[in-house]
């Protein structure tokens, strides 16, 4: 189990939702909710320690110095 510590973004769909979260351990999780089926699923992981090795090389920077990135980037 993974404690939430922040709540970066989310977004709506038809029948579901998606929401992006920061864990206590750094590592960043979007999740699916399907509210038809009352059901929880991991869409996307990305820990905190595999960010830290490729960003600076990849040159990337933060999501907030590239306005308007996909979520795909992450």
């Amino acid at each position: 189990m993974i404690d939430i510590i922040e709540i970066m973004d989310q977004w709506h769909g038809p029948g579901h939702r998606y929401v992006k979260v920061r864990g206590r351990d750094s590592s960043v999780y979007i999740l699916l909710f399907d509210e038809t089926r009352d059901q929880w699923e991991l869409i996307m992981f990305s820990s905190a320690r595999g960010r830290r090795l490729t960003r600076p090389a990849l040159g990337l920077g933060s999501a907030r110095e590239r306005p308007g990135t996909c979520i795909e980037h992450y």
